[in-house]
Order: C-alpha cells, then sequence, then structure tokens
C-alpha cells in the first residue's frame, strides 16, 4: 500500500462536512428539490403529476482532486390523486469513498377537510458505502479489521416514515427517511464514514400565485442528523408556472445557492444550480454545480383551479 490516504479521507470528510450531507450524504441536499419535492419525502408528491422522472448530477468543490460527484435518478408516479410511488437510485464517488443507494417510497393522501389534507408516507432503503484502500496507508497497518484488505465495505438496510399538512398550497411536513441508528462495524477504523445516522428532516412552504400564472415560493428546513450539527436552510424559489424559475438559498453552515430554469418543451424541464461556501474553512475556495433535467406529465398549474390568487 502507498502512502496518500489519509489526506484524501480527511478531504472528502471536510468536503462532505460542509455541503451539511454527513460522511455517507445520508440527507438528499440537492436543489432538486426545490422543482421535485417529493425527491425529499414521499408525503410532498404533487397530486397532479401523473408521472415524472429526474436525473440529477452534481459536482461538489469542483477542481479538487478526487471532488465528490453525486448522479441521482428520481422516478414517481401518483394514483388517482392520493396514491404516490417511487423510487431512488444514487451513486457518490469522492477520492477513495464510494457509495450506492436504492430507495422505494410510497405515500398515501387523506382529505380531512375542504383545502386540507393529511399525507402518510414510508420508504425502505438500501444501501452499500465501500472505502477503497488498495492504494492507501492506513492509520494502523497493524489493525485486524484492515490488514490485508483491498477495501473495506457495509450494506445494510433502513426503513423511513413521515407525516404532511396541507392546507391549500401551504405545507409542513416531518419525515424521517432513517430510522435506524445503522452502525458500522469499520466505524472507529475509519472515524464513522461507512455509518449511515438516524435524520429527520421539517420541511415548510407555501405557493403564492400572482394573476394565475406568476408563483412565489419560499421554503423553509430544518435537517437533524444524529451526530451532526442540525442544519437549516431557507431558499425563495420565483418565476412563471410552466416556463421557468430562479431560486436562492442560504444554509446555516454557510451555504449560498442560485439555481435557474425552465420548461423548454411540452413536458421536459431543466434546471442548473450553483452553490460556494462564504465561510474562511482554508483551501475550500471552489463552488459547486448541480444539473437537472426532467419529464413530468400531469395537468397544468397555470389552469388548475386550485392556484387561485393569493395576493
Amino acid at each position: 500500500m502507498r502512502s496518500g490516504f489519509i489526506i484524501p479521507l480527511l478531504f472528502v470528510l471536510i468536503c462532505l462536512e460542509i455541503s451539511g450531507e454527513g460522511r455517507a450524504q445520508t440527507s438528499a441536499n440537492q436543489m432538486q428539490y426545490l422543482i421535485n419535492p417529493s425527491c425529499l419525502a414521499p408525503t410532498l408528491f404533487e397530486s397532479t403529476t401523473h408521472f415524472s422522472g429526474f436525473l440529477t448530477y452534481r459536482s461538489e468543490w469542483a477542481g479538487f482532486q478526487g471532488n465528490p460527484n453525486v448522479a441521482l435518478l428520481d422516478i414517481s408516479s401518483t394514483l388517482k390523486e392520493k396514491m404516490y410511488f417511487g423510487g431512488e437510485i444514487r451513486y457518490q464517488s469522492a477520492t477513495v469513498f464510494r457509495s450506492f443507494y436504492l430507495a422505494l417510497k410510497y405515500a398515501y393522501q387523506l382529505r380531512i377537510q375542504d383545502d386540507q389534507y393529511l399525507t402518510f408516507g414510508v420508504n425502505a432503503v438500501f444501501y452499500q458505502n465501500i472505502l477503497d484502500i488498495a492504494s492507501a496507508t492506513v492509520l494502523d497497518p497493524g489493525d485486524p479489521l484492515l490488514e490485508g484488505k483491498d477495501r473495506i465495505s457495509q450494506a445494510k438496510l433502513n426503513i423511513g416514515a413521515g407525516l404532511s399538512y396541507r392546507l391549500k398550497r401551504f405545507v409542513l411536513s416531518f419525515y424521517a427517511p432513517m430510522l435506524l441508528n445503522n452502525q458500522s462495524t469499520y466505524d472507529q477504523a475509519v472515524e464513522g464514514s461507512l455509518s449511515l445516522p438516524q435524520n429527520m428532516m421539517i420541511y415548510i412552504s407555501n405557493d403564492f400565485i400572482i394573476q394565475r400564472t406568476w408563483l412565489l415560493k419560499p421554503t423553509f428546513r430544518i435537517n437533524i442528523l444524529t451526530g451532526y450539527p442540525t442544519l437549516f436552510e431557507l431558499s425563495l424559489l420565483t418565476g412563471k408556472v410552466d416556463q421557468f424559475w430562479f431560486s436562492a438559498l442560504f444554509r446555516s453552515n454557510k451555504i449560498i445557492g442560485l439555481t435557474v430554469g425552465g420548461q423548454l418543451w411540452k413536458h421536459l424541464v431543466i434546471g442548473y444550480g450553483y452553490e460556494f461556501f462564504i465561510g474562511n474553512t482554508p483551501g475550500v475556495r471552489t463552488g459547486t454545480h448541480e444539473i437537472t433535467i426532467g419529464y413530468k406529465i400531469g395537468e397544468s398549474k397555470v389552469v388548475n383551479p386550485e392556484l387561485k390568487d393569493y395576493f
């Protein structure tokens, strides 16, 4: 094994800490959620969207050798505007670290009064985290957990559940995508890089529709991850419904993000996002790029009678 393991690993951990996603990226902090909320939680699905598929590629802290890269595919469909079925596949790589994540999601929406709904959601998760040590020097060459191995990996199952309350265009959601606190056999050897801890998200948003075609959507999100500082995020999306949008967000870990996108064709949408760090961490001067391509089939929000003016 050659030297050079410790510095790449520390770089991975620093980047994932700054991005707010934890070492195993247990929460979906991709900016895709601004146009596809159900990628955060199945309880946030849009009942007027019959089918959607979103492909996202995210390159974090571009310019660093071995920087984290994430590819994400999110597919969902609805049945009778009450039930949601979805799935997510995510692959992440960063220097000597790789992870594969697969989730199946389901939600059911219950009408409790006029313009008021409760949505219950569940998900099942399989993930595998891999640390490649074939060309690295470990901290302790005599560690029985690592000695003689080219790579170490950990595969686990997990479950999640949550609830959303919707009043007209206001949404309040509580969702825990990881209810089990999975522990890795290699936690001490690699500082917990192969673990996916419990986490919970609180999501609040409201769609303000102006003259039936213009959208103003503020969103506030709290991400609680066991063993890590709680993250707060505030975003504002605006644009013309079914045509184009702009958004800006701020995270409490000193991240600012900007996105722009639009509908290129009848069902095809594309978006680009850029994030940058405004702190003073040495060596962190580059940003994060994210590209999303989506395909949606459903009712146009412009003609949806629910979208009456709120101003």
